[in-house]
C-alpha cells in the first residue's frame, strides 16, 4: 500500500491492485447517450485528472457509475470510480483537480464491484462538465 494526501484525505491505496481489478472489470456498460457521451470525452479529459486516475491504478474507461442532470453549456455529470485502498471518514466534500472537474473520496460504497473486497473498497466521487460529442442530438 502506498499513502498520498489528496486535499484533506490522507489516502491508503494499492496501485496494482486497482489496476488488476480493472483489468478484469468489463468495459463500462450503459449505452444511453449520456453515458456514450462520457466514454467519448475520456481521452481529452483534463491532464490533471487523467493522472490522478493513472496513479491510483483507475480506468478512466470504466466508471463504476455516470450520470448527468442537465445541460447549459455543457452537461453536467456526477459518478463514481472504486479502486483498493482507505482514507480516514471525513464528510464528502469536494477538491477541484481541474477546471470544471471536482472529487471527493469516501468510505460510504455505492454498487460494490466484484472484483474488489469490500473491506478494501474506496469509493472516489466525481463531479464534472463535458462537451456534448455525439453525432446524435442532444435532448433532455
Amino acid at each position: 500500500m502506498q499513502r498520498t494526501q489528496i486535499g484533506p484525505w490522507e489516502i491508503e491505496y494499492d496501485r496494482e491492485a486497482t489496476r488488476t481489478a480493472y483489468a478484469r472489470m468489463k468495459p463500462y456498460g450503459c449505452t444511453c447517450a449520456y453515458c456514450r457521451n462520457y466514454v467519448a470525452n475520456v481521452s481529452s479529459l483534463p491532464d490533471a485528472v487523467l493522472q490522478l486516475l493513472d496513479n491510483l491504478g483507475i480506468d478512466p474507461a470504466k466508471p463504476t457509475e455516470v450520470f448527468t442532470y442537465g445541460m447549459s453549456n455543457l452537461l453536467e455529470y456526477n459518478g463514481f470510480y472504486h479502486l483498493v485502498g482507505k482514507c480516514a471518514a471525513h464528510a464528502l466534500q469536494w477538491l477541484s483537480v481541474a477546471e470544471r472537474f471536482e472529487v471527493g473520496f469516501t468510505q460510504n460504497i455505492d454498487m460494490q464491484p466484484d472484483e474488489i473486497s469490500p473491506e478494501q473498497t474506496l469509493q472516489m466521487e466525481i463531479s464534472f462538465q463535458l462537451p456534448w460529442l455525439l453525432d446524435d442530438p442532444y435532448t433532455e
